[in-house]
């Protein structure tokens, strides 16, 4: 499997802007980011997740920019029957015109979406409303078994000065 350029081009049109929208919400958190332990796999599921609610808005505005700049000749159905390469060389300057408008649109709801919070906020309603991930810990399950060791004999030790007092 190779990379070519309108993969490239994809990855980051897509994927690129919900990555500005982590590391802005990363800037503007209230915790230093020395001190939140993520692993990469976490960072990525973050991004991925930023870009599932991204890409679709922008590219809904990108194809009404095309719809516009065609005058209603082609929109979602024939870009989607057609796909990209098809439609870009039938109209190559709407095309790009409408590339531009998703680009434009996806970054700056990236630097939006990211520095005013909204996933965390809409994440934190969630969770409170529906108690979501209730007892779940970042943890890992070894910390809290080398950690029961001392609560017991903790336990242990003031139950036995209760008694004697």
């Amino acid at each position: 499997m190779s990379l070519g350029l309108e993969d490239l081009l994809l990855f980051v049109l897509v994927i690129f802007p919900g990555v500005v929208a982590r590391a802005e919400a990363q800037r503007v958190a209230g915790i230093p980011e020395d001190r939140v332990a993520r692993t990469w796999v976490r960072e990525l599921a973050d991004a991925l997740s930023y870009s599932l609610f991204l890409a679709p808005a922008a590219a809904a505005v990108g194809l009404v920019a095309l719809n516009v700049g065609t005058a209603g000749r082609l929109g979602l159905i024939d870009f989607v029957r057609e796909g990209p390469s098809p439609v870009a060389q039938s109209v190559p300057i709407q095309f790009m015109v409408a590339v531009l408008v998703y680009a434009f649109t996806a970054f700056a709801l990236a630097e939006w979406v990211g520095a005013s919070r909204q996933a965390s906020r809409l994440r934190a309603s969630l969770i409170d409303r529906f108690k979501l991930g209730e007892g779940l810990s970042d943890e890992p399950i070894w910390w809290s078994i080398f950690e029961q060791g001392p609560r017991e004999l903790q336990s242990r030790r003031v139950s036995k000065a209760s008694r004697s007092s």
